[in-house]
């Protein structure tokens, strides 16, 4: 995630991560938004609990906590909602935006993607 995309993120869902500050206070402090999402973030890449708390220097329910109110946090972020095509026209515009990125048609009738997630794609053979 390059630094621009993390610190929108943060100004997103920061103000949903406030905590009292005199509960916090009891338990070593508040943990910081920045701190929330990078380890929301690092989790959901693959990370390892046992890393990112070693990493952040948070205890194991305490990164349990924060992961999911900053996962709540961002799911409640409509300008974070994936958005499908809902018309035909919708449908072909984003069609023919995937064909313009694959090569030799592997991508056709491709309306959408989800990251992470690996499909097996049948493609024309090449003659060269």
């Amino acid at each position: 995630m390059e630094k621009h995309s993390f610190d929108n993120l943060v100004n997103m869902v920061g103000p949903s991560l406030s905590v009292d500050s005199a509960m916090a206070k009891l338990r070593g402090g508040p943990i910081m938004p920045e701190l929330c999402v990078f380890c929301t973030v690092r989790h959901f890449a693959g990370g390892s609990h046992l890393d990112i708390v070693d990493i952040c220097g948070v205890s194991v329910p305490s990164f349990c906590r924060v992961t999911w109110r900053t996962s709540r946090a961002t799911n409640r972020r409509s300008a974070l909602d994936v958005n499908w095509p809902m018309t035909m026209q919708d449908v072909f515009s984003a069609a023919s935006g995937f064909v313009s990125m694959g090569t030799n048609g592997a991508t056709n009738d491709c309306v959408g993607v989800v990251d992470g997630c690996l499909l097996r794609i049948a493609t024309k053979s090449i003659k060269l």
